[in-house]
């Protein structure tokens, strides 16, 4: 009932909020545009369903928790159920068929649809949106609704991806309604009451939130409101017996906030990286965290990032990269008092980082002085963010396996062959 009352007041569209969410949950199995193949609407309905399923409530009943509504829905094909699919359907303005490209400029992102160059209006002169199509793929049509460019369809694939998920500037205005951060304690307990995400806990600290959802700090700051002087925070206060005198000293996480009725998770997950992350970002104090590209902005790998650094900082580092020992760069100060094992770790967005089973070796007999340097965001034009993760061995990790399929080199080189032929009318390239 609080956040349905916090976002009160028309146009707030909590089910697109609800897949941000579960976005951020979930990872690159809901994929951030650019990140690679999007998820089908089938898979994304599934992640979605096991996030906000309350357990204790049976799958034939309504057991889909609705949380800025405070209702409750059946799982997806239950009685014709379809929850999420309608979210990200073009009637309600719920996704956008534009390129990569497009959909990288915010003034693209947040203008209205009506003013979408690739528009083609509806014949009711008083809502041009209502029964429009998009050129980009003509067939389905609008039903009057606007809403910005969240998500992005990619026809071949069938698949969706959410368009520019770490960008604050974009997100902070479609979760805080009028400008208004979401109150931090109620929206804990809607999320993690009798979920399967709890995995037995009964208590739920901010850090806890931040590790799971995969939040940084200057996310949390930027959407959530964890003053006890919040109003709706307040309620929760009020109604929860423990002392919370500690609470605006020591958040994100000291004080923890009971979610009573959380099940032990008793089915397999769906989710396909790593379960209950909880990767601290640690930042060595001899290590500092932004690193310049060289002059005249010339492309440089992430790795040459960071070994440049370390090197210029007075660092012996010696690389390993081109071997397959565990770690790229062995790294000792200036009198051998000190050595990190460093492995960077990369992606032009959010990153989860996976290890080999050398790197995890490599790590579990380091411990403290196994260091991961996590890059995310990477673009070789701009200064690289560097998250200094000590002991990654220590953390929670998911074992997961995966089927490769190789190509035979001497198929594709075929192939090319065969195709410069066609080109050159030429039988001898």
């Amino acid at each position: 009932m609080l956040l349905k009352d916090f976002v009160s007041g028309g146009g707030y569209r909590g089910h697109q909020v609800q897949i941000f969410l579960a976005s951020k949950y979930y990872q690159a199995a809901i994929p951030a545009m650019g990140d690679g193949t999007g998820a089908v609407i089938g898979e994304i309905q599934a992640l979605m369903d096991e996030l906000y399923r309350k357990q204790s409530v049976a799958e034939t009943e309504r057991c889909i928790s609705v949380i800025f509504r405070d209702s409750y829905q059946p799982k997806t094909g239950v009685n014709g159920s379809n929850n999420w699919r309608n979210a990200l359907g073009l009637q309600k303005a719920g996704h956008c068929n534009a390129t990569v490209g497009e959909l990288s400029a915010i003034d693209f992102v947040t203008q209205p649809r009506k003013d979408c160059p690739h528009l083609v209006p509806g014949k009711n002169a008083g809502n041009v949106l209502d029964k429009a199509q998009c050129e980009l793929r003509l067939g389905p049509t609008y039903r009057g609704e606007d809403a910005w460019k969240l998500f992005r369809y990619d026809e071949p694939s069938g698949s969706f991806s959410i368009v520019q998920p770490d960008n604050i500037e974009i997100w902070r205005r479609v979760l805080c309604p009028k400008d208004a951060k979401l109150p931090l304690l109620p929206l804990i307990i809607a999320l993690y009451y009798d979920s399967i995400i709890t995995d037995g806990r009964t208590v739920i600290s901010p850090l806890d939130f931040l590790a799971d959802f995969n939040f940084s700090l200057e996310e949390y700051s930027a959407y959530f409101d964890d003053s006890l002087a919040q109003e709706d925070n307040a309620k929760i206060v009020a109604g929860t017996p423990q002392d919370w005198s500690l609470w605006d000293t020591h958040r994100p996480s000291k004080i923890r906030i009971p979610v009573k009725g959380s099940p032990v998770a008793q089915t397999k997950k769906v989710r396909t990286k790593s379960q209950k992350k909880k990767i601290d970002v640690v930042d060595l104090p001899e290590l500092p965290q932004t690193i310049n590209p060289p002059a005249g902005g010339h492309w440089w790998s992430a790795e040459r990032g960071v070994a440049d650094f370390l090197k210029g900082e007075g660092w012996s580092v010696k690389d390993a990269t081109k071997t397959s020992i565990g770690y790229d760069f062995h790294v000792k100060s200036d009198d051998g008092t000190v050595e990190y094992f460093v492995e960077v770790k990369s992606s032009a967005g959010s990153c989860t980082p996976t290890l080999t089973q050398n790197e995890l070796d490599a790590a579990r007999k380091a411990g403290e002085r196994y260091v991961l340097a996590v890059v995310e965001h990477y673009d070789p034009e701009k200064p690289l963010k560097v998250y200094w993760v000590r002991d990654p061995a220590s953390l929670d990790i998911a074992e997961r396996s995966f089927t490769v399929h190789a190509i035979r080199r001497s198929s594709w080189r075929k192939r090319i062959l065969e195709n410069f032929r066609k080109l050159d009318g030429d039988d001898n390239v």
